[in-house]
């Protein structure tokens, strides 16, 4: 109730770094290193935009509402993977696909209660995570799993300086054992 979303993820990102550099000091310095860099950037910018959404969404609706819209995730996922990574749209994925659709539908019973900003930005942001997993799953390929999460991290601190900065609470010693909680859940 008293930090806003940016200033939330900021702290995400702030707690995250430090913990993810002394990994890769003991792992190897070689792992702070890419030639991909702008997929890492599409990447986490697109993660940014998912974890703003669940993050907003959290704070409006009720969690189970969140997480039923949050199950339209591997929809995305699946559809973007199907245009991204050359995946084959199957008669089975089809029906998953569409399976998946009409359950989230029954979950959510669809009206004018369900259309809010709280459900609208849990949505995009699935789509948006959808889109994330999906070049996560092209960088894996690519990169080694510490990579991934450093950069992860300094570009979503990058990413929310200014707006956390500029939307910047200073928490109450209460909430600080919740900011590292928040940060500790950047390694996920």
């Amino acid at each position: 109730s008293e930090l806003g979303t940016f200033q939330q993820l900021l702290f995400r990102s702030i707690i995250g770094l430090p913990l993810i550099g002394v990994m890769i000091l003991l792992h190897g310095r070689h792992l702070a290193r890419t030639r991909h860099l702008r997929i890492h950037v599409v990447r986490n910018a697109s993660h940014f935009c998912g974890q703003f959404g669940w993050f907003y969404g959290v704070a409006l609706i009720p969690l189970a509402e969140v997480f039923a819209i949050e199950f339209t995730l591997p929809i995305w996922t699946t559809v973007f993977a199907m245009f991204m990574l050359d995946e084959r749209f199957t008669r089975l994925r089809a029906v998953t696909l569409t399976l998946g659709f009409i359950g989230v539908l029954m979950i959510l019973r669809p009206g004018t209660d369900v259309i809010q900003p709280g459900a609208i930005a849990v949505l995009l942001g699935s789509v948006a995570y959808g889109f994330s997993y999906t070049l996560t799953k092209r960088l894996a390929g690519l990169e080694a799993p510490l990579t991934i999460l450093f950069y992860m991290t300094l570009i979503q601190l990058v990413i929310g300086l200014a707006p956390g900065l500029y939307f910047w609470v200073t928490p109450s010693a209460r909430l600080w054992p919740w900011g590292v909680v928040i940060g500790l859940t950047s390694m996920s």
